[in-house]
């Protein structure tokens, strides 16, 4: 495992029951929900947890469904979106891998209130919305890092609502490709999704993102058919800051 630590033999085949690999445990670990779970609390966690796969544009829970399970994303990509009274939908977030969604899902009467499906093909950690709630009744840490990880995803909605009020086009999409870099590790990365999406994810006319899109090449982005070469990582943090 990339930290260097080392489970316990029980530890290890809970881990290997659920389906998860050493690293996919890892990813675990470092989800902010399960910051702090010590050793011994993880079997019984982990008996809460199943891995599915699922194909592109799945839906996996709809607006509206009583709340069953929250979910972690261990590859691909998950939308979430409502459904606008006159037919259209409206991205509220997309996630990928180590990231959780629906965690404030489990505790509302209403059910979940977005619409969720993989844009790409995605496998995901499933975690038992009831089985969870019992477990954070005996565990007033875990309580408090369920209630952490939701304010966490209040900020960032905020956040980004400022930076789609203050940021260019091209800012964004500048953003939006060294997120990506940093997910992928690598500075030649592909795009997950579709450019209807990635628009929308963006506050955009897709049109508008690949004009942004053109307009980063002379900032060393570069399309090389599915693949997007970033040959100055600098220059485009330089872009999201100061143009």
């Amino acid at each position: 495992m990339s930290s260097g630590r080392v489970m316990t033999e029980p530890l290890e085949r809970t881990v290997k029951q659920v389906g998860l690999s050493p690293a996919e445990f890892e990813l675990l670990r470092g989800v902010p929900l399960f910051a702090g779970v010590r050793e011994v609390q993880w079997p019984a966690l982990l008996r809460l947890m199943s891995i599915r796969s699922y194909p592109r544009n799945h839906v996996l829970f709809v607006q509206g469904e009583p709340a069953h399970h929250l979910y972690i994303v261990l590859e691909g990509w998950v939308r979430i979106y409502r459904s606008l009274p006159e037919g259209d939908e409206a991205t509220v977030s997309l996630f990928t891998r180590g990231e959780s969604l629906a965690e404030a899902a489990i505790f509302e009467a209403g059910g979940y209130p977005v619409t969720g499906a993989a844009t790409e093909e995605s496998r995901l950690l499933l975690i038992s919305g009831s089985g969870l709630r019992r477990a954070l009744v005996d565990d007033p840490r875990l309580m408090m890092n369920m209630m952490a990880s939701m304010a966490s995803k209040l900020q960032y909605l905020v956040k980004r609502l400022a930076q789609l009020s203050h940021r260019t086009t091209k800012q964004r999409v500048a953003a939006f490709l060294l997120s990506l870099a940093e997910k992928q590790n690598a500075s030649t990365i592909r795009l997950p999704l579709d450019k209807r999406l990635i628009a929308a994810r963006l506050g955009m006319q897709p049109e508008s993102f690949s004009r942004a899109l053109a307009k980063l090449a002379n900032d060393g982005v570069h399309k090389e058919g599915q693949a997007l070469h970033l040959t100055d990582i600098a220059r485009l943090h330089r872009v999201v800051q100061n143009d």
